[in-house]
């Protein structure tokens, strides 16, 4: 339980006399379902304890709450990676329209990549901030999970991309090739599949 109360976000931890089961209240702003899992079944030896979702088929306003805090994010993260998406795979083949986002801004830094960094920027760090809240927590109890992957990965990828667009930017000769749609798609892949995972089981005890 005091593993469970230290979760950023967490606001009540209620366990049964027997050990069973465990009710948590939580922001769904700043932690989930997966956290607190992870959480118990870190605790103590490896296979000691095991978690899963119990759920009710009636939602509550907590869950119709979290499950409109998901559908928020994913939709979010969707308006700024589309246009990335067009930018990077469609767009760049359409002449006319290729050539404006071929125009130099400073050296040889284009329009089109200054716009995939301006659009994948709310994604990677607002939109994705979970990742990076649910990888910290994980590394500070020795672990590393998906999150740790994602941002990883996504950090990467992302940070390679402001290294070749400064360098680009700086260069009369470098010409850069980004990845900004690379952690923009990832990030919203991975909201809408939380999205849909919270719409059709939705958590209410752990």
């Amino acid at each position: 339980m005091t593993s469970l109360k230290a979760l950023p976000g967490v606001k009540l931890v209620d366990m049964a006399s027997d050990g069973s089961m465990v009710e948590v209240a939580y922001d769904p702003n700043k932690t989930g379902p997966r956290y607190v899992i992870e959480v118990i079944e870190q605790t103590g030896p490896p296979g000691l304890y095991m978690a899963k979702l119990y759920t009710q088929e009636n939602r509550g306003p907590d869950q119709t709450k979290e499950i409109k805090y998901y559908r928020k994010y994913f939709f979010l993260s969707c308006v700024f990676t589309v246009p990335v998406f067009l930018l990077s795979m469609v767009f760049m083949y359409i002449p006319g329209i290729k050539e404006g986002l071929d125009k130099k801004v400073v050296n040889m830094l284009t329009v089109g990549a200054l716009l995939r960094w301006i659009l994948s920027t709310p994604v990677q760090f607002v939109i994705g901030r979970r990742f990076y809240i649910g990888a910290y927590n994980s590394l500070r109890h020795g672990s590393a999970n998906m999150d740790v992957l994602i941002a990883f990965g996504t950090n990467a990828a992302y940070f390679y991309s402001v290294y070749a667009v400064l360098r680009s930017a700086t260069s009369p000769t470098f010409k850069s090739t980004d990845f900004f749609e690379t952690s923009a798609m990832l990030i919203s892949f991975i909201k809408r599949v939380e999205f849909f995972h919270c719409y059709l089981v939705t958590p209410s005890y752990l």
